[in-house]
Order: C-alpha cells, then structure tokens, then sequence
C-alpha cells in the first residue's frame, strides 16, 4: 500500500536548479449555468397541486448532481493516481527521488468541483491532462463534464500561500478564454523564474510579449480530445516529443528563447541558420518562422522542456 507524499522532500524533487514543485488547481467549468439550467426546468412546472411532488424532485435532482461531479472528480483523482503507480520506474529513471512506498503526489483539496495537489514540477502538466482527459469520460445533466487547471510552479521554499493564489489565478484565466458556446477544459501553468509580484497580467504584458509586440504563449491550451487548435494541448505534446527526441542540440533550441523574445524576425534568421525548421512538424503548419497570428507556437514547449515528463 503505498502512501501520499506529506514532505515535498516526498514529491521526489531532485536537489539541482530544477528543483521545483507545483501547485494545481482544477475547478469544474461553468457548475453555476448547470444548476441554472436544472432551476429554469422546474421553475415553470409547479402548480398548487404538485408542490410537494415538485420539491422532492427537485431535491432528488440537485442531490444527483452534486453526487455525479463529486464521483466523476474522485475517479480522475484516482485514474492520476493509478498512473502515477504505473510510471514509478519510469518516473525514477527519469530523474524522480521517488521514495519505495510513497507516492510522489499530495492531496490538498479533492472536494466536489474542487481539486488541489502538489506534485514535483516536471510531471504537472501531464498530471492535470490525465485528469482532465478522464473526468470528461463523465456527464452530467447531458453534457460532458469538463474543468480548467492552473499550474504554478516555484521552487521548493517558496510561500505555499503565494503559489496557491498563483494556481488559482492561472484557473481563472483558462476559463476566461473559453467561448460561451464551447464546452472544453484547458490547463495554464507559470513557472516563477524569480520575485513574482502577485499580478500574472503585468507580468504576460511585459515578460511574454516580443519586442515587436507580439505574443509569446499560446497557452491556455486545450485539453478536450479532437481539438486541433494552435493551442491544444496535443500540438504541444508533439513539440515537446521532437524537441526532446535528441535530434537537435538541447542548448541551440534553448537558445531560440531570447531570439523568440526580439521577435518573429530574428527567430526566422534563428531557425533558418540553425536548420531547425524540423521542429515545426506538419502539426505547425503556416508558422515557418515560429509564429503563428501575432502568437509564437514553440515558446511553451521550450520554456518548459526542462520542467516536463511525459506520462502519456
């Protein structure tokens, strides 16, 4: 029987630069128009004589509800926690201090729609796509269950309370970004590289934007299956698996990171006499010179090369 981390010690941090852990927060898309739409069902059906009758619908139905999202949130816990037990081989050759008998994860939160845990850096991003991939397995009320994760990663000593607003934060702004229409979960992550001052959308205007005014992250990305937008996250799998397939130099495609900050210009001439144009695969098609409507598609990928494992 194998045992939650309790000690980020226990989270199988390696003790070098990389040594970062990360917060994930997951909340479940849209719970407030799901319940509006089971009220506005019975909002029009009482009469004087059904009242009773009504209300123990109404209630057998809001219990429902909130049992489905409860059992649908436990299971993709679970199915990220089995994983988690299938990979510990994988994970310590891959550079995990991994402990025999614990599991390199901490439960926070796993409450309803609720959900935060505490995971090593590197295995973050994957995490929160097994769950998020598993919970919309599940519906309720006729429709998909789905739900966004913000991923804050920090070094090990850093104030838990910090990275957890960071986590949040991160949750919001992969939900702001979907269409009223569309019922899809994303994931955003930041890794603080240094004194983060509590305002993400300073720091994206600032940081994350080239010198010619564009935009360096295409994240948000977008987990749901099927989706084969610039940001889904199965595009940036696929960057990740060619920039880590040993065929290029690790420090030349670390280097495009400053070229990608000067701006689409200089990154074209980057990749040109670098012949690194094998990294933009058919899946980037259109963005021969690392770009892609005013949005860089490889920046993602490379900044966080160093912070990712695939699970999946």
């Amino acid at each position: 029987q194998k045992k939650y981390a309790l000690n980020f010690e226990d989270l199988g941090i390696s003790k070098n630069e990389k040594s970062y852990i990360a917060i994930t927060h997951i909340d479940g898309n849209r719970m407030g128009k799901k319940l509006k739409k089971l009220r506005e069902i019975y909002e029009n059906s009482y009469t004087p004589e059904n009242t009773r009758e009504q209300n123990e619908k109404y209630i057998k139905d809001l219990q429902d509800f909130s049992i489905q999202i409860k059992t649908a949130f436990e299971k993709a816990f679970q199915k990220l926690v089995d994983t988690l037990k299938e990979k510990l081989d994988y994970l310590k050759e891959n550079g995990l201090n991994i402990k025999d008998d614990i599991l390199p994860i901490r439960k926070v939160v796993l409450s309803g729609d609720d959900v935060c845990y505490i995971t090593d850096a590197r295995i973050a991003i994957e995490c929160a796509a097994i769950f998020l991939t598993e919970l919309e397995k599940h519906e309720v009320l006729g429709e998909k269950i789905t739900a966004c994760a913000g991923i804050a990663m920090v070094r090990e000593k850093y104030p838990f309370f910090k990275t957890y607003e960071l986590s949040e934060e991160l949750c919001r702004i992969a939900k702001s970004g979907i269409p009223d229409d569309v019922n899809e979960s994303r994931i955003d992550w930041h890794i603080v590289q240094g004194e983060y001052n509590n305002n993400l959308n300073d720091i994206r205007n600032k940081e994350y934007r080239t010198y010619d005014g564009k935009y360096l992250l295409l994240r948000p990305l977008v987990v749901s299956e099927g989706s084969n937008a610039d940001n889904s996250y199965r595009n940036f799998k696929k960057d990740m698996h060619v920039m880590k397939s040993g065929s290029f130099s690790r420090s030349k495609i670390k280097d495009m990171l400053k070229e990608m900050k000067k701006g689409e210009e200089h990154l074209d001439i980057y990749i040109e006499i670098n012949q690194l144009h094998p990294l933009l695969q058919a899946h980037r098609e259109g963005a021969k010179t690392g770009f892609k409507d005013g949005k860089c598609v490889l920046f993602d990928a490379v900044e966080t090369m160093d912070y990712y494992i695939p699970l999946t």
